[in-house]
């Protein structure tokens, strides 16, 4: 009897052994599960704090930007009331003898690169004040033309078409400019989207009559003829 007892124990346990395995089997997938949960949460929000830090960055990035523009503005600035203020000095002549030399071709010169520079950078605004700037301060330098030139320029990128028509105007006093013809053929294009025929129509014949060999005088000589002149 005692034998027959210890056989049905014997397979009484070997029956559980496949379900206490798969209860064991379930529990650790379980655990696994968990833990690729947890793994799968923690690198969430590591994502997260990256991609904020990554916001930040380019917040900071733009700001540094437009505080480097402002500084080479206000470099600009001071630099050119620096130099009217030599210039002022040098016309004392009981100064003259103890006033530095002039170097008022070059500090002009760095001005008008550096409002180049500013509108190469797509900085607009900023650029506006260097040229404004450099006109003010440097009125009688070689780069006029180029300056009034820029700011019409600047200006039609802006969305102000009258504004820039003053400056185009301003570069047609110096005739042998290179900037000139440049600024007959803008007048031309603003004026005829103005719908002032009359006024495209001058400019672009001055464009033709005076500067015959540029390639504009052949662009405006086709406009011409498309309006019937």
């Amino acid at each position: 009897m005692r034998i027959f007892k210890s056989s049905f124990m014997v397979i009484g346990l070997v029956a559980l052994c496949p379900v206490f395995a798969q209860n064991m089997g379930i529990s650790g997938a379980s655990e696994d599960l968990s833990s690729l949960s947890a793994k799968v949460s923690q690198l969430q929000t590591q994502f997260q704090v990256v991609q904020s830090l990554s916001s930040q960055v380019n917040s900071m990035q733009k700001t540094i930007d437009k505080l480097d523009a402002k500084v080479q503005l206000l470099s600009l600035q001071l630099s050119a009331k620096n130099d009217a203020s030599d210039q002022a000095i040098s016309k004392r002549p009981e100064l003259k003898k103890t006033a530095k030399t002039s170097t008022t071709s070059l500090k002009a010169q760095s001005a008008y690169q550096s409002a180049v520079s500013l509108m190469n950078d797509q900085q607009y605004t900023a650029a506006i004040e260097g040229f404004e700037d450099y006109l003010k301060y440097y009125p009688l330098d070689q780069d006029i033309a180029g300056a009034n030139y820029n700011l019409g320029e600047l200006y039609l990128i802006k969305g102000q078409p009258d504004q820039a028509v003053v400056y185009f105007k301003k570069v047609l006093s110096n005739p042998k400019s290179e900037e000139t013809p440049h600024a007959l053929y803008q007048l031309g294009m603003i004026f005829q989207t103005n719908g002032d025929q009359q006024h495209a129509q001058d400019m672009l014949t001055r464009l033709v009559q005076n500067y015959p060999d540029t390639v504009l005088a052949v662009q405006a000589k086709d406009r011409l003829d498309k309006m019937g002149k």
